[in-house]
């Protein structure tokens, strides 16, 4: 018997573990997705404007509170500046070679934290040169934008060979 009742209690401790994560309840975020926005132009500027080493535009594109998560690093947007004035002053030059991508998310619920829908997502690559050696480094970036502003950038690349090119 008290085999039967132990079973039992687990059984539906088991059952009611199950029900309760079935039914975790997610906000409803439906959203949409563009292909041509004028957040993604807005967006492809940033890349645009950093190969061509115009660094004040570059950073005009920016709110004054945004901040990026560069490969997993945080970094102010004049951070971010001073990090390519320093790729600038080794002598290495930034080609944008193509953008292979480049898609925008607009969700229905805005994000708690800054408020933000809209999202861009940016695929593209970028060689870097110094005198005879060239990397070739396949990026990606993701913008969250309000206000007609990037709030949020998050990049994603491998900078192995950038920091070869910085020695």
């Amino acid at each position: 018997m008290k085999k039967i009742l132990f079973s039992t209690v687990i059984a539906m401790t088991v059952f009611a573990a199950c029900k309760d994560a079935n039914q975790t309840t997610y906000p409803a975020n439906t959203g949409y997705t563009l292909d041509k926005s004028a957040n993604i132009d807005y967006a492809k500027q940033t890349l645009i404007n950093c190969s061509k080493g115009d660094l004040d535009t570059y950073k005009g594109l920016y709110a004054d509170t945004a901040y990026f998560w560069d490969n997993a690093t945080k970094e102010t947007v004049q951070e971010n500046v001073d990090i390519f004035k320093a790729i600038q002053a080794k002598g290495i030059s930034i080609k944008l070679d193509t953008f292979y991508n480049a898609f925008e998310t607009v969700n229905t619920v805005p994000d708690p934290e800054t408020g933000a829908v809209n999202y861009t997502h940016i695929y593209c690559s970028l060689t870097f040169s110094k005198g005879d050696k060239k990397v070739v480094i396949p990026f990606y970036q993701a913008n969250a934008l309000k206000g007609g502003k990037i709030i949020r950038e998050w990049d994603y690349y491998d900078a192995t060979g950038l920091n070869e090119l910085m020695k």
